[in-house]
């Protein structure tokens, strides 16, 4: 069903009453969905191009995937536009604006998943599923929410596909928390992105140890589980997670780039949070889509892991990016056996030693003590334009 939806181009109206006069440019659209039960569906969407694009001129773009409590947002479309790539924010979610006119983006009352409350006409369409965390694995296919989620993913990648004004060979995908679980997911089957950036949500989520498993039964991982298919993605991956987060346990996030590391870059910060706007504001994000597709420059990489064989001598190499004005490196460990309490919060505290950084030959060295049980080594690279983290797998 999803090779369809490769092949279907959907139809797309512009609805400019519903135009943000905050992101003047950035359009609001809506467009086919993939059908519910029969029924023809429509997803509400925020697309841009930056000034320049033309048929003449092809831009990169990047398809954006929103994640809990969130929608299609025309400031995250904003800062794309600014670095000169098209984007597209849809709301996977089946929301739409309750009004035409200026509303509060972020403000949940301003948005409805309720026919009654719209002021569009429907004209015999519904919406998509609401986000019903996995509960729906076990109904008809087309009446899941993940269903939905990924085909108006994929259904977007076609918009910005079929636009003069944007390089198909250069389109992106980046995810936030729910968001990056559907990311995960997409880029296993659309296997024609260029680059893929899932920003806290990740694969394995059927051996998290926080709150995620309870959505993530033995039923909704058969069906849905982004791990079964991470071989399929050829192009780089950029995994970035918070080391504390609630949601998205250190396991998952660390077992996603082990599974992908020939082809992946991790980074997992000590100090993140978790919040669309803490994930879209990372310099990394923006430097690793200028590496793959704008021939910009590359990012510090680990060119040989630590090894557990090792035991507590921590021992690393890396490759350091020319621009690097400056390369520290922490070594972030816990004491026992990683888990998390019914909050959903790690029961370990992080405690940390210092690394040794060799900048001549990219050799970074420390000495774990010895109540230290698991660990990784945070790398942080300053260069003119800002800096960003690469880990080691945990």
């Amino acid at each position: 069903m999803f090779i369809q939806a490769f092949n279907t181009l959907p139809k797309i109206d512009y609805l400019p009453e519903y135009d943000q006069p905050d992101y003047p440019g950035i359009h609001a659209v809506m467009y086919d969905g993939l059908a519910k039960e029969g029924t023809p569906t429509k997803i509400f969407a925020y697309i841009g191009f930056p000034e320049g694009a033309s048929a003449e001129n092809p831009v990169p773009a990047v398809v954006l995937v929103h994640g809990g409590g969130g929608h299609a947002f025309p400031e995250w479309v904003k800062i794309w536009n600014q670095r000169g790539y098209a984007a597209i924010a849809m709301c996977n979610t089946g929301h739409f604006p309750k009004r035409p006119g200026k509303i509060d983006i972020y403000g949940p009352d301003d948005w409805t998943h309720e026919l009654e409350e719209m002021h569009l006409t429907r004209d015999g369409w519904t919406l998509i599923p609401d986000n019903d965390g996995m509960k729906s694995y076990e109904q008809e296919l087309s009446t899941q929410w993940m269903y939905h989620a990924v085909g108006s993913v994929i259904l977007a990648h076609n918009l910005l596909r079929a636009d003069e004004r944007g390089d198909s060979d250069k389109i992106g995908i980046t995810g936030i928390s729910w968001g990056g679980v559907i990311t995960s997911i997409a880029m296993g089957y659309d296997t024609r992105y260029a680059f893929n950036i899932p920003v806290y949500g990740c694969a394995h989520m059927g051996e998290s140890l926080t709150w995620m498993k309870n959505h993530f039964t033995a039923g909704a991982v058969e069906l849905w589980d982004a791990t079964k298919r991470l071989d399929k993605v050829t192009s780089p991956i950029l995994w970035l997670c918070w080391a504390g987060d609630n949601a998205f346990s250190v396991n998952t996030n660390s077992a996603s780039y082990a599974d992908t590391v020939d082809k992946s870059i991790f980074s997992m910060r000590m100090e993140m949070g978790h919040n669309h706007d803490l994930g879209w504001n990372q310099y990394i994000n923006y430097r690793f889509a200028d590496y793959v597709v704008k021939d910009g420059l590359p990012l510090t990489s680990i060119k040989e892991h630590p090894s557990a064989q090792d035991g507590r001598n921590v021992s690393l190499s890396v490759d350091i990016a020319e621009d690097t004005t400056e390369l520290s490196a922490v070594c972030y460990y816990i004491d026992a056996p990683l888990s998390y309490g019914a909050d959903s919060n790690m029961e370990q505290e992080w405690q940390s030693c210092e690394c040794t950084v060799d900048m001549q030959s990219g050799e970074i060295t420390a000495q774990l003590p010895e109540d230290a049980h698991s660990y990784y080594v945070e790398i942080n690279s300053v260069c003119p334009q800002g800096s960003y983290v690469i880990s080691s797998e945990f």
